[in-house]
């Protein structure tokens, strides 16, 4: 049985316990869909910052199962998906599998969430956020590392309490960081944009394994807080392609920005298949009509 789809709510999430009996070789998967050469090891963080950017170009966000009543996140399900039909997922299935990969090339890495209450979470669905750390071993720091965030992902490991930041490898030249609370231990997750002089905070978070309840808690309330409404995000070299509702945004970082607005079901079918590689005769049946 899928260990994912156990009933076990109050059980920790635990890749260590996720990998045993685990019928898939997901670093075989992952470099084949990912087309990176078969011998690609991790011995850098720029090895990690490298593959955070090609799972994002490669790999969308996107909330469509979610929203339509699909709340999956066991290894069958990510790995048919993701990895065979290549159709992305929202921040727990696209982090589980960048955990999972980490995990393969045994860098201790847990599965975290944002707070559900804070006053540092400036979006609200943000209060849903599920992402992952890792402990590097070549100097025992943790960092968040980051493949479903959208707009807001450094595509870089971000070290936890360091101040300075980095700089993104998104292209967008923002730096990113996250700070510690001394009070309680938890950090906050900052984004500094370009022209700026302050860092701004995102979500608040802190480094507590999360349980499979919680995670059912974060996609219901991401749910009620957007209203099951349809988000697709996926990065290209010089930009990103977002869908969001009834409409598909291409924005570049140069600045300049085209929005499309989608007016029938046709052209919503051919738009996600040709952007996001979303087959909606295969998943769901949206009527656009609906989303307007």
């Amino acid at each position: 049985m899928d260990y994912l789809n156990n009933d076990m709510n109050n059980e920790i999430f635990s890749y260590e316990k996720l990998s045993k009996g685990n019928k898939y070789n997901i670093k075989e998967l992952l470099l084949h869909k990912l087309k990176l050469n078969k011998e690609f090891e991790i011995k850098t963080l720029d090895d990690i910052a490298f593959l955070q950017k090609t799972f994002v170009e490669r790999l969308p966000y996107n909330n469509f199962d979610l929203c339509h009543g699909i709340d999956e996140w066991g290894l069958d399900y990510i790995v048919k998906r993701l990895l065979i039909d290549g159709e992305g997922g929202i921040c727990t299935t696209l982090n589980i599998l960048m955990g999972m990969f980490l995990h393969e090339f045994n860098i201790p890495v847990k599965l975290i969430k944002a707070h559900k209450q804070s006053q540092f979470n400036v979006i609200p669905h943000f209060s849903c956020h599920i992402s992952n750390i890792f402990q590097w071993p070549l100097n025992n720091k943790w960092y968040m590392v980051e493949v479903g965030i959208g707009f807001f992902g450094s595509l870089n490991p971000i070290e936890l309490g360091n101040e300075i930041g980095i700089l993104s490898n998104a292209g967008n030249q923002s730096y990113y960081r996250c700070i510690e609370i001394p009070e309680d231990g938890s950090y906050i997750y900052q984004e500094k944009k370009p022209g700026t002089d302050s860092f701004f905070p995102l979500f608040q978070f802190n480094t507590k394994e999360i349980t499979h309840g919680e995670i059912l808690d974060c996609h219901q309330r991401y749910l009620e807080i957007t209203e099951k409404k349809l988000f697709s995000f996926l990065k290209f070299e010089t930009g990103y392609y977002y869908f969001h509702h009834d409409c598909l945004k291409v924005g570049f970082l140069d600045g300049k920005e085209n929005t499309i607005t989608i007016t029938d079901q046709y052209q919503l079918k051919k738009m996600l298949l040709n952007y996001f590689n979303i087959n909606l005769n295969v998943n769901v049946n949206v009527n656009v009509k609906k989303l307007v």
